[in-house]
């Protein structure tokens, strides 16, 4: 277990990696990284760019359980946790 899933509570929230998510997902977060580069001039959004590919293999998208689906928009999303 890493140090989130140490703390994290399961029972009010689900975490999934932004990579194992439609890729629509990815594009929305690649959007607001590039938004806030724009913005900001963020070295650090900036590097999140370049390495776009890993950037999202190790992003959890964090979703409250109760509008998880809501959110998702499917069922059968694999749970980073499992």
């Amino acid at each position: 277990k890493d140090i989130f899933e140490a703390v994290a509570n399961p029972d009010a929230i689900k975490w999934y990696k932004l990579a194992d998510l439609p890729e629509a997902h990815a594009e929305k977060f690649r959007l607001l990284i590039e938004l806030h580069h724009e913005r900001t001039g963020s070295a650090r959004a900036q590097n999140l760019l370049a390495n776009f590919e890993q950037t999202c293999a190790e992003t959890l998208l964090i979703v409250p359980d109760e509008v998880a689906d809501r959110i998702l928009g499917q069922d059968g999303v694999k749970v980073a946790a499992e």
